[in-house]
């Protein structure tokens, strides 16, 4: 544990960078997430500074796709979220917004995995969450009810693991379970079968897990997924490949092969899909921006 703000200035995490010293507009929540607000009237764009790192877009404009550092001009009319960002290398656990914060602690859990894109940390991602009952004052870490876990991804050619360590365990503390895992350029295409929690094989397709081939966003959701409160180390793991593999299809003896739809049947269900992807979507990023 060390110690530090919450909402900092970028000359904290990056004070070698000069530029970021005299940066008033923008700000760091935590270590990995970049906020611009909108400061000026009638402004539909913001001038941003991404410092030299591994970002991606968190908000309307782009989203879960990487941005180049530098300085750049993003989009933020009233319709959209103001200009979020996330750090590679970093993993964000996250619930979804309610009207109360009592409400919004029942929600399940979440991870946003943002994998570094180079270096020593390429392909990898950390993050940690602490949780207590949200109420009590800290006033000695050593005898306070609390759960302390580490959040560790890495991924091959072949595989991806998540690892979740518990490093401190609460009592009589009520945790939501693990149900959503969101992975930002993820570039193979994962084998839902092959899931195994802890070495035991689980059913990735229960939910409405899927992986979207354009914007490289593999999105895991299983209802009740993980429980995390278990203590110990918990592994996930699956297997994925750079081509998309052929389910083999099967047919019963004696059965008369389908006919293609029409296209106009064809048209009603993409638009049918595009519906569904942009709702999970907008759920998504409504998270930061309750």
């Amino acid at each position: 544990m060390e110690g530090g703000t919450v909402i900092r200035p970028l000359f904290y995490e990056y004070p070698k960078d000069n530029h970021t010293h005299s940066l008033d507009h923008q700000f760091l929540w935590g270590r990995s997430m970049l906020i611009a607000p909108v400061l000026h009237e009638d402004a539909n764009s913001v001038e941003v500074y991404l410092p030299k790192d591994d970002w991606y877009s968190l908000y309307d404009f782009k989203y879960g796709e990487a941005c180049e550092s530098g300085i750049r001009e993003y989009p933020a009319p009233l319709t959209s979220l103001i200009p979020v960002f996330v750090r590679g290398g970093s993993i964000l656990p996250r619930q979804a917004a309610n009207t109360t914060t009592s409400a919004s602690r029942k929600n399940a859990f979440e991870l946003l995995i943002a994998p570094a894109t180079s270096g020593e940390k390429k392909d990898k991602a950390e993050g940690v969450l602490y949780w207590d009952d949200g109420e009590s004052v800290v006033e000695s870490f050593a005898v306070h009810n609390y759960y302390h876990w580490t959040f560790e991804y890495h991924m091959n050619d072949k595989e991806a693991q998540l690892t979740i360590t518990t490093k401190r365990q609460a009592k009589d503390l009520v945790v939501p379970t693990l149900d959503i895992i969101e992975i930002l350029h993820y570039e193979h295409f994962a084998d839902l079968n092959s899931f195994k929690l802890s070495d035991k094989k689980v059913d990735a397709n229960a939910g409405t897990s899927h992986y979207d081939e354009k914007k490289k966003i593999l999105y895991i959701s299983v209802p009740n997924f993980i429980n995390i409160s278990t203590g110990g180390t918990i592994n996930l793991s699956w297997n994925h490949s750079k081509s998309k593999t052929k389910e083999p299809e099967h047919k019963e003896p004696g059965t008369k092969k389908e006919e293609p739809k029409k296209d106009k049947d064809k048209k009603g269900e993409q638009l049918r899909v595009r519906v569904m992807e942009e709702n999970l979507w907008k759920k998504r990023i409504d998270i930061y921006n309750p």
